[in-house]
């Protein structure tokens, strides 16, 4: 049996994920054939069933990697999949499973608790962990001999990827922070298409010029498909500007996005606190100076 190695990592931290098994391979001498993390295209066989590939993948790993950030521990699958991870892995004197955890900043030790409660983890760009994830590789999975100085080598390029990677995790999340949410209206439709808009208005409460966007919906209000799509506007010049897919926002200037139910939407549903209730989480996706991002509003 080939002995692999799982890495376990959130959407937003693929790329970091990805630098972790070049290194792996490149200066641990992990075989290719030995690793698996998600986002690395092909890994799941098109036509295959997303979640029943990554339980598989996790019932035949004998190292188990975590990469811990906030975004890992905000979502529901990693989560999931940090659950059975835990459960699988108890290492013992007769070679079972092995665990490591590791820490991206702005993560900090004392916001991991939960099943990792009493787990020690190392940090991302720690030399001293990465020489210990090197020995549990050693001890888990067959390696070719890497010299000592390509080691040194394929680290510092690791690190200064995880250093970039934070900084435009800093940078993103700086740019997120940078609206908020006014108010949120319901407003009754007198036409023969539509009954009801709801409209949401944001405030860039920035310095600089940002350009706003739809992103994507979450919610009961979702399921119905017939909604129309995101509109978006902006004062200019005192005024509401035409519709747009995205508009350019000044700073400390107020902007209105909207959806539009049609006629088809069933009345007492419609006319109901639950409708309201039940829009969820608006998200709307933010651009400036080459940073993307997107901030999520529950609703």
């Amino acid at each position: 049996m080939v002995m692999k190695i799982f890495v376990s990592h959130a959407a937003v931290d693929r790329e970091i994920a990805s630098a972790l098994v070049d290194f792996l391979e490149l200066g641990m001498g992990v075989h290719p054939d030995q690793t698996f993390f998600s986002s690395q295209p092909g890994s799941i066989e098109i036509g295959h069933n997303f979640v029943d590939d990554i339980l598989r993948h996790l019932d035949e790993a004998h190292l188990l990697i975590c990469l811990l950030s906030e975004g890992y521990l905000k979502s529901q699958f990693c989560m999931a999949e940090l659950g059975a991870a835990r459960m699988a892995a108890f290492p013992d004197s007769s070679g079972g499973r092995r665990f490591f955890s590791c820490l991206i900043p702005p993560l900090e030790f004392k916001e991991v608790g939960g099943m990792l409660t009493g787990v020690q983890s190392g940090k991302i760009m720690d030399r001293t962990a990465h020489a210990n994830l090197r020995e549990v590789v050693r001890q888990t999975v067959d390696c070719t001999y890497v010299p000592e100085n390509k080691w040194i080598t394929r680290q510092d390029k690791f690190i200064d990827t995880a250093q970039q990677h934070i900084r435009n995790g800093q940078s993103s999340y700086n740019l997120a922070q940078s609206i908020s949410l006014e108010e949120v209206v319901s407003e009754f439709q007198q036409d023969l298409v539509h009954k009801r808009k709801i409209i949401f208005t944001f405030k860039n409460n920035s310095a600089d010029e940002l350009t706003a966007g739809p992103s994507q919906w979450h919610g009961m209000i979702r399921l119905f498909k017939n909604f129309s799509p995101l509109q978006m506007k902006v004062i200019e010049n005192g005024k509401w500007s035409e519709d747009k897919p995205s508009v350019r926002v000044p700073a400390k200037t107020q902007f209105r996005a909207w959806i539009s139910l049609d006629t088809s939407v069933d009345d007492k549903y419609l006319f109901s606190l639950t409708a309201m209730n039940q829009v969820g989480e608006i998200r709307i996706a933010l651009e400036k100076d080459g940073t993307q991002t997107e901030r999520a509003f529950k609703i």
